[in-house]
């Protein structure tokens, strides 16, 4: 049984009990804050042990499993972390989580957030599923024994997937509405998972604008939070390194933004999106190499030579020549396009 609070552990008195257990609550917010997601969940582990009715060391452990069920694809963990942000549902924050505490019961967004995002993650999971059966389906080498049970399989995870979509919306929508939150990441995440249940284009595309407006704010504070002289190298360093993560969830967000856009026909939009993304310096080598293809066909043979050699230059950041498998490809078309423009000027 767990000790509960003001109850003596191994010896310790009250007073010591309670130290033990405010160190063990500092650290496990230390560490996610860091993104040590296991020695995290270590801590608020310890820390229920000696209290388990805790909801803010409830709310990091739900958040820990999510972030570590995530990054292995373990689907077990995931559904931990959704029991544990539905138990929560009806219960209340402490105030140095955004609530208001036991006096002041309120409507825990970082509780729906997680509701979401646990649905989301598990929503994408079942996705996965449901694609690995459909290659399964499709191979030749498929017996006709098997296929029956895989069929059923695939329609049930495509079930769960969209049950999860479904409750991921529900949840991350009333983060939306919550005025105290901070909705940046939430939007993000509506936007995944209305672009996962598809036809849902338009949404995609409000909240996608909404959610890059948020993030370029939030980067306007923390770029005046980074230049304050007082702050501590540590804390600068934080600064610096919350930016990042804004502009990779911006990179990731134009590049969908780019995609529902170019799925819908509308090139121009297409290409506008790009345009920002290139402005932004956030384009991928991908994203050259799609580019200078619609160049091409336009005719644009000068766009599409530029775009090409940039995708060149982004791929020998990380691939040396001998490795790279599109290089020689990539510079015949340019050589082509190169022999078409002039060409086109001797007409």
């Amino acid at each position: 049984m767990l000790a509960g609070p003001g109850c003596a552990l191994f010896g310790l008195t009250g007073e010591q009990e309670q130290a033990m257990l405010d160190l063990h609550r500092q650290n496990a917010v230390t560490y996610f804050d860091a993104g040590s997601y296991v020695q995290a969940l270590s801590q608020a582990d310890r820390a229920l042990a000696l209290d388990d009715e805790l909801e803010d060391m409830r709310l990091v452990r739900g958040f820990c499993l999510l972030k570590l069920g995530r990054a292995r694809g373990n689907v077990a963990l995931v559904d931990e972390a959704l029991v544990i942000f539905q138990e929560l549902q009806p219960g209340w924050l402490p105030t140095w989580l955004g609530g208001g505490g036991k006096t002041d019961p309120n409507k825990a967004f970082r509780v729906q957030h997680g509701l979401g995002k646990a649905h989301l993650a598990l929503a994408l999971m079942h996705d996965e599923a449901v694609d690995a059966l459909e290659k399964r389906l499709n191979s030749p080498y498929l017996s006709g024994a098997e296929r029956p049970a895989d069929e059923a399989r695939r329609q049930r995870e495509a079930e769960q997937r969209d049950e999860h979509l479904v409750d991921a919306v529900r949840a991350l929508q009333k983060v939306l509405e919550d005025p105290r939150a901070d909705t940046a990441y939430a939007r993000i995440d509506m936007v995944l998972a209305l672009n996962a249940m598809g036809g849902r284009e338009q949404e995609v595309l409000t909240h996608g604008e909404k959610a890059l407006e948020q993030l370029a704010e939030s980067n306007r504070t923390w770029r005046k939070i980074a230049r304050n002289p007082n702050l501590s190298p540590a804390a600068a360093l934080d600064a610096d390194l919350q930016v990042d993560q804004n502009i990779e969830k911006e990179r990731m967000l134009r590049d969908l933004l780019a995609t529902v856009h170019f799925n819908r026909g509308d090139i121009p939009a297409y290409l506008a999106e790009l345009d920002r993304m290139q402005a932004r310096n956030v384009m991928t080598a991908v994203q050259f190499y799609n580019r200078a293809g619609i160049h091409e066909e336009s005719g644009r043979y000068p766009e599409a030579i530029s775009d090409l050699e940039s995708f060149l230059r982004l791929r020998a950041r990380y691939l040396d020549y001998e490795e790279d498998d599109m290089a020689d490809e990539t510079f015949r078309r340019i050589d082509a396009l190169r022999s078409k423009l002039a060409r086109a000027d001797r007409t």
